[in-house]
């Protein structure tokens, strides 16, 4: 009896779980007083969004009101996060594996790997948010193509249609394996073209920034094609936009969306 003591004044004197708020918070009462605790590295949507109630009720079956947890704080993660036990399993990777969230800002933290291989097997298995709000591509679209028109009548039209737009290429989701492009062309002549790419655990990033103008244009009662010529440090290059149907493509690959430009507004508000 009494080599029980320990372990029963370890409990009563825990940290005791007083509501969960979300799918990655929750208030606890310890010392005598009610804390806001959120999971260090996981990011679970909330309630108005998809996924947001069922994250909810995840949590609160994990960690029901009354439950005794264990808090540890990671230096690196903000100062309101902590890891959260109860008997002896880490909720933060449980929430991650079952697919009721995704991973939060895992950089620097100690059980960043737990995190990681917890969040890619339910990617993997294809669990909750993986499979139900998994947004699909909305390509936005452009201006129709008609009337018909072609040779240097049809390249001011061009480079009116193609000005302020940013043309967006993503390739994959995957947390650790997707690569998104942007390519800005503006009405003012600056062409900017970034990209960022994450593969397995490593990322990276680059740009070119140069100048652009439309090198000839057709247009039928379908299709345009526009051949835009791309002048940058490292010389000049030629690419091909069809816009047929509403989708855009360039040099044969469609666009996962077409969209106003960002820096090309930007731009325009500091030259005036």
């Amino acid at each position: 009896m009494l080599a029980l003591l320990p372990a029963i004044l370890l409990v009563a004197g825990a940290p005791t779980v007083v509501r969960v708020v979300d799918g990655d918070t929750l208030q606890v009462r310890t010392g005598g007083a009610v804390r806001t605790v959120h999971l260090a590295g996981v990011d679970a949507p909330g309630r108005g969004a998809c996924g947001g109630v069922e994250a909810g009720r995840a949590l609160a079956r994990l960690l029901p009101r009354g439950a005794h947890v264990r808090l540890q704080r990671d230096r690196a993660a903000p100062a309101a996060a902590r890891y959260v036990y109860r008997r002896g399993r880490l909720v933060n990777a449980v929430l991650l594996r079952d697919g009721v969230a995704r991973p939060g800002d895992t950089g620097g933290l100690r059980e960043r790997s737990a995190l990681v291989a917890a969040a890619r097997e339910a990617e993997q298995q294809r669990r909750g948010l993986w499979t139900s709000c998994a947004p699909p591509p909305q390509p936005a679209p452009v201006p129709a193509a008609d009337p018909t028109a072609a040779g240097q009548e049809a390249i001011p039209r061009a480079r009116a249609e193609l000005s302020g737009r940013m043309f967006i290429l993503k390739v994959g989701t995957s947390l650790w394996d997707r690569s998104e492009r942007r390519l800005h062309l503006c009405a003012d002549g600056f062409a900017g073209d970034y990209w960022n790419w994450v593969f397995h655990g490593n990322a990276g990033s680059g740009s070119t920034e140069g100048s652009w103008e439309v090198a000839g244009a057709t247009y039928t009662e379908t299709t345009a094609t526009v051949r835009v010529r791309l002048l940058h440090s490292g010389g000049e290059t030629f690419r091909t936009f069809v816009v047929e149907a509403g989708r855009v493509s360039i040099d044969g690959v469609a666009m996962t969306e077409v969209a106003t430009s960002d820096v090309c507004a930007i731009r325009g508000h500091a030259s005036q």
